[in-house]
């Protein structure tokens, strides 16, 4: 073989070679949950934190997670203490003393000291939908003709112990939205609530729950019609072209969407988090009609915007320049991305890129930023397999 025909030859393979290594994780399927580890709720039902420790949900058991997935400790079979097979939990949380969880409609609680679980209120006819915990108790929303949400203290069982939130906030203060509706406010506990009542005055909803001390979001509802934040103690509309305070008609552009199509995108639970006194708020900019798709190729590109509303402006912080690599998290300072099957850390004030993990070459997974970490899941139709475990840069 000549000289010039070798190389022709060698150029051919390794141009395949570096077509097929573009083209890894080009057409998967690559969901988001929580971007920021100081979110406390998520609706994905995986994992969960108290803060001191971690928990998640792998294969039919829940465990607590030790330094790595095989240091990891389980707590609880949910395929036994359920009896449902191909069902994995549509939430988890955790206090310091419990473990909470809701299989097929119906509320578990596991107690982290015995391991004892318990099915709560079993005669209930309606379902549990959702659970959201914090140190001093739970949040539970129950489903009937309507989703109602109750807070029950940690270590109580009896359903006559929960204090229905909805009609509390009828005492709350009232403020007319910039829809046809109202909005109510009210603190509970070291909370502060905020409902509404889009559906009628007999059905006020609970809608958002934050915490007083540091503005996490506690409680988000996926059944509201809006998206909230809180900043400094007050609350905020988040609407796809700005945002509003919720006693005024005002809405402040959010400047930096100025050349995104809002049919492209939109905002969830999950994607937006106040940090430092901003919000940041990821955008999923996908192929009409498709909105927030994890879908490989109905993704243009990701883009991370940190807005000021207390300044009033905004500023695209970090956009990709294709549909890969996809952000996955995003806290104090750095973007986390994923591409080619690792995960790597973008740090924002130098442009200092660092690989932080490998992952399982696997064409469906999912991202959920939790307490420092971000656990990656490999999705399954019956259940979800926890696949790497990926620790945040100091």
């Amino acid at each position: 073989m000549n000289r010039k025909l070798f190389k022709i030859i060698m150029g051919i393979i390794i141009a395949v070679l570096l077509s097929g290594c573009s083209n890894r994780d080009k057409t998967g399927y690559y969901e988001i949950h929580n971007i920021n580890s100081k979110l406390s709720h998520s609706s994905s039902g995986l994992t969960c934190s108290n803060e001191q420790d971690d928990y998640y949900y792998s294969n039919g058991i829940i465990y607590k997670y030790g330094n790595s997935i095989e240091n990891s400790e389980p707590i609880v079979d949910t395929i036994k203490v359920s009896g449902v097979e191909k069902l994995y939990p549509t939430n988890i949380a955790v206090t310091n003393n419990y473990l909470y969880f809701i299989i097929d409609g119906k509320l578990f609680r596991t107690d982290l000291y015995t391991r004892e679980t318990d099915s709560l209120f079993p005669e209930l006819t309606g379902r549990f939908d959702d659970v959201a915990a914090d140190k001093e108790g739970v949040f539970i929303s129950y489903f009937t003709d309507i989703s109602r949400i109750y807070w029950l203290d940690d270590g109580k069982k009896d359903w006559g112990n929960t204090i229905d939130l909805q009609k509390i906030l009828l005492e709350g203060r009232k403020v007319q939205n910039i829809k046809d509706f109202n909005n109510y406010v009210i603190p509970f506990k070291n909370y502060l609530m905020l409902g509404d009542d889009y559906w009628g005055i007999d059905n006020i909803q609970v809608i958002s729950v934050f915490s007083q001390k540091d503005d996490r979001i506690i409680l988000a509802s996926n059944g509201s019609t809006e998206e909230y934040f809180m900043l400094d103690g007050i609350i905020y509309g988040l609407k796809l072209d700005g945002y509003y305070l919720i006693d005024n008609s005002t809405i402040y552009p959010i400047s930096a969407l100025a050349d995104y199509d809002s049919v492209h995108f939109n905002w969830i639970p999950g994607h937006y988090v106040v940090e430092n006194k901003k919000l940041y708020i990821l955008i999923q900019y996908a192929k009409p009609p498709h909105v927030i798709n994890p879908n490989q190729d109905s993704n243009y590109f990701d883009a991370l915007i940190e807005v000021d509303p207390i300044a009033g402006d905004s500023k695209v912080l970090f956009k990709t320049k294709s549909n890969m690599p996809r952000i996955v998290a995003y806290e104090e300072g750095f973007v986390y991305l994923f591409r080619e099957y690792q995960i790597s850390s973008y740090n924002l004030a130098t442009g200092e890129e660092k690989k932080l993990a490998d992952l399982p070459e696997k064409d469906s997974l999912i991202f959920d930023c939790v307490n420092g970490k971000i656990f990656v899941y490999e999705w399954e139709t019956a259940y979800h397999s926890l696949v790497e475990v990926v620790e945040l840069r100091d």
